[in-house]
């Protein structure tokens, strides 16, 4: 089995974008419905509330996709974006602006320092909050929300790509989410 590191994660996806072709938006979205296909195929009891993490980057993007792609199967989808950054991916951007409008999908937005969320009822935890291209541990309360997210019991806990607060090519340092399932694209990371 082939593990890529972060920067060969970045160059596919560049190729992909260029000889394809196909924007990066666009490999968002096909990325985005191969995970709900898994996740469907995984979890179809669509009763079962589903809550996306989102942090401000093209992982958060692909949450957001995700999210509107999981209420369109039916589910019931919370979104909590965490604004860690006011710096947004354009793909973030657009996938923010394609959820549906008229409060069909609940969005909480979380900012430092904020009560760490209650996640009572036991939802599905889908994480997107940090992509591959992490390079420093997470610390201070965005490391205690990964913490907190790990220990919630009773939920099924989901990464996109890879867990936040996880190196893709070096050893971890500090807190990274502890998922029950990792769904990663292209190869493992």
């Amino acid at each position: 089995m082939k593990i890529i590191t972060a920067e060969q994660t970045r160059q596919l996806d560049a190729y992909t974008i260029q000889n394809e072709p196909i924007t990066s938006i666009d490999l968002m979205e096909r990325a985005s419905a191969t995970f709900v296909k898994w996740f469907v195929e995984q979890f179809q009891e669509a009763v079962v509330p589903v809550v996306v993490f989102c942090g401000p980057g093209n992982n958060g993007g692909d949450g957001l996709a995700i999210a509107r792609m999981l209420h369109h199967k039916g589910y019931e989808v919370k979104v909590v974006l965490c604004q860690i950054s006011s710096n947004t991916s354009e793909d973030y951007n657009i996938n923010l602006d394609r959820l549906p409008k008229k409060d069909t999908i609940l969005i909480e937005k979380l900012t430092k320092g904020a009560p760490l969320p209650n996640l009572s009822g036991n939802p599905i935890l889908i994480e997107a909050v940090f992509g591959s291209g992490l390079n420093r541990p997470v610390e201070g309360y965005w490391g205690e929300l990964l913490k907190h997210l790990s220990q919630t019991t009773g939920s099924t806990k989901v990464s996109v790509d890879i867990p936040s607060g996880m190196f893709a090519d070096q050893p971890t340092e500090g807190p990274s989410f502890q998922a029950d399932y990792t769904f990663s694209f292209e190869l493992p990371k």
